[in-house]
């Protein structure tokens, strides 16, 4: 039912049931309640209708030519779409094992004709009622579920970035620090193999001098990094320490050369997703840190912050080193004097 049907509308009923006066009686008397009412008067049309608009309920008759209402039934708890849908019998046939067979079918009532219009309301009005409960609880278990899990994904986020920092604060230079974080972020985030890459000191060219895979038959990227040189504009390293930006790439392996230039490396290892990130100190790229994972995924905002937490971490390393380097110097020459 559309957004506006549920704000005018008690409830959307579609009936099906192949005498044209069963339609009209009951639909008359439904529409004098405020239901919006839809009427189909075979199974297949029965089946469309509830595909192209699932109703609140279905008043379903059983003996219908061509496909009666059993397979109608079957059809409809047999489709993702419809299977929520609670099905009301409405029949002549009285017997038990027709009854019986109903309710197998996922029925969830059973009125026997000639019907009682207040019972038919009755019947109606319940089952909508129950089935809008059940509707409901369904969206506040969805809303719980996705606070837990955001609740667990925060948590192991802090979790992530102090042990990641602690690390840091331990490590005795700076290529320690990167090191152990690339390790981390691996291992705690998720990603199959990463790489450092560094300016060499003429500072044209990015030089990969760490990396990390959680697989064996991965380091067959890392062989090639040890020579692999980019110069300018060619390639994520590169195109992440020109930005200055973080780069996301959802599939490594139908960008262009210039995104990602080991694309065939990628292929043989099945590496799907690449991401890189600056670390910069005084708005200078000092490294770039870059991740790749066997499954193909969208950016994710929230990963791309935790990463650039990190390298902000690492940022503030080495300012840290680079006082207490400082700070050594001045004691000396405070001795000497």
């Amino acid at each position: 039912m559309n957004e506006l049907t549920a704000s005018t509308s008690p409830g959307d009923i579609l009936i099906v049931d192949d005498a044209p006066e069963n339609l009209r009686l009951l639909s008359a008397i439904l529409k004098t309640q405020g239901y919006q009412v839809r009427q189909s008067i075979n199974g297949q049309l029965a089946l469309r209708a509830a595909q192209l608009n699932p109703p609140d309920l279905i008043l379903l008759d059983i003996s219908m030519p061509q496909m009666d209402g059993y397979e109608v039934c079957k059809h409809l708890k047999s489709s993702e779409k419809t299977r929520h849908i609670p099905v009301i019998f409405i029949s002549a046939l009285d017997r038990e094992v027709n009854k019986v067979k109903a309710f197998e079918l996922g029925g969830v009532d059973y009125i026997t004709k000639p019907f009682h219009l207040k019972e038919v309301l009755m019947r109606v009005q319940h089952q909508i009622a129950l089935h809008r409960l059940q509707n409901q609880l369904q969206a506040q278990n969805s809303r719980l579920q996705q606070e837990i899990t955001e609740r667990q994904r925060a948590e192991e986020e802090i979790r992530f970035l102090l042990t990641t920092t602690k690390a840091i604060s331990k490590s005795p230079d700076f290529q320690a620090a990167l090191k152990i974080t690339l390790r981390y972020i691996c291992l705690m985030i998720g990603w199959d193999c990463g790489e450092i890459w560094s300016p060499n000191s003429e500072g044209t060219k990015l030089e990969s001098s760490i990396w990390f895979v959680r697989e064996a038959k991965q380091e067959a990227l890392t062989h090639p990094s040890e020579t692999f040189k980019f110069a300018h504009n060619f390639g994520l390293p590169v195109r992440v320490w020109s930005s200055k930006q973080p780069e996301w790439i959802e599939n490594v392996l139908v960008q262009d050369i210039s995104a990602f230039l080991r694309s065939q490396m990628g292929s043989n290892m099945e590496l799907k997703t690449g991401l890189g990130i600056p670390i910069l100190v005084n708005d200078r790229v000092l490294a770039v840190l870059v991740l790749f994972k066997k499954t193909r995924s969208q950016a994710e905002q929230r990963l791309i912050e935790v990463v650039n937490t990190v390298a902000a971490h690492l940022s503030e390393f080495i300012q840290r080193k680079k006082i207490e380097a400082e700070l050594v110097v001045a004691y000396k020459e405070l001795k000497r004097l």
